[in-house]
């Protein structure tokens, strides 16, 4: 599987970072259907509908991947399917941080802010951010809610403002693996922020289709599978991020007409073929058994007008 890091959360230690990327990577590439990789079917297909219609169907099962990729994450010591404060998350992780922690005290944060206006980050973050009060929060709640052990992260002109405390840091990191449409990507990205904004995260994992051409609309082109971080930029997403937060996009590392199908139990099937066939609007089509017993078509070709050579 092909995997993007879109984005890294700043205030974030070295190694948390490290950790945080290298399990997320290695547990989506560890989603296989083809020796090492990950190929997808795209064939269309089609059933027909309760008024006798027929119409484009879904062959993939959006559960193959997130199920896998939720297994693969608990052998590096996540849980799975975390319930906080009555908000379900896919997965959840606590890590120990090593070293001196710091906090920006409240009296000084308005000063720091001023001084962080100033750098480029800082201009690139408030450009993202769409409004200073949006900004103000996120620094304020990194660097003065919570303890850190990273002010070399910082600009120089800026690490004058963290002031050593005795307190030890854990980084409670929670993470929504998202294959639906654009509003079941806005949901996660809300229930990440309302669990950090409650006190009970400290960071979020985000994950979702790199975009719509070469995955979402390739693995489930007849559903309304959308999301993407293409469909998300378009939407100025970035926006209602209140969190630190790790991106990734993935996508299949290739598409074939041979390969299996991706199974909702987690296992490829192949439709089995009938020997019957069904003519719709004047195109046949052959008849297949899918999963579940589900039966499906598969277009053979469009009958020709009478008449024509």
């Amino acid at each position: 599987m092909k995997v993007t890091t879109v984005a890294r959360p700043g205030p974030v230690s070295h190694a948390i970072d490290q950790k945080i990327t290298s399990d997320i990577t290695t547990a989506l590439q560890q989603v296989r259907t083809v020796g090492s990789t990950f190929i997808v079917n795209d064939t269309p297909w089609y059933a027909v509908t309760d008024r006798a219609k027929v119409t484009p169907c879904v062959m993939n099962s959006a559960k193959f991947i997130s199920g896998q990729f939720l297994k693969n994450l608990t052998a590096f010591g996540w849980s799975r399917e975390k319930e906080i404060v009555e908000q379900k998350i896919d997965a959840y992780i606590s890590i120990p941080e090593s070293g001196q922690a710091f906090r920006i005290s409240s009296d000084k944060f308005l000063h720091f802010f001023e001084e962080y206006l100033t750098t480029p980050e800082g201009h690139n973050a408030a450009q993202e951010a769409g409004a200073l009060n949006r900004l103000f929060s996120r620094l304020y709640e990194s660097f003065v809610s919570r303890p850190f052990v990273h002010p070399g992260q910082m600009s120089a002109v800026l690490q004058k403002h963290a002031q050593p405390v005795p307190e030890s840091v854990t980084v409670r990191v929670g993470l929504e693996f998202e294959t639906g449409n654009i509003a079941s990507s806005f949901r996660s990205l809300y229930k990440l922020g309302f669990l950090y904004n409650e006190g009970e995260i400290d960071a979020g994992v985000f994950i979702t289709s790199i975009d719509k051409n070469s995955c979402a609309t390739r693995i489930w082109p007849a559903s309304n599978r959308n999301g993407s971080f293409q469909e998300l930029q378009q939407r100025n997403y970035k926006r209602m991020v209140v969190l630190p937060l790790w991106e990734f996009g993935f996508a299949p590392d290739g598409f074939s007409s041979t390969a299996g199908y991706l199974g909702s139990d987690g296992n490829l099937y192949v439709p089995s073929a009938t020997k019957s066939s069904h003519l719709y609007n004047s195109v046949a089509y052959d008849v297949y058994v899918g999963e579940r017993e589900k039966k499906v078509l598969k277009r053979v070709q469009p009958l020709l007008p009478p008449g024509t050579p």
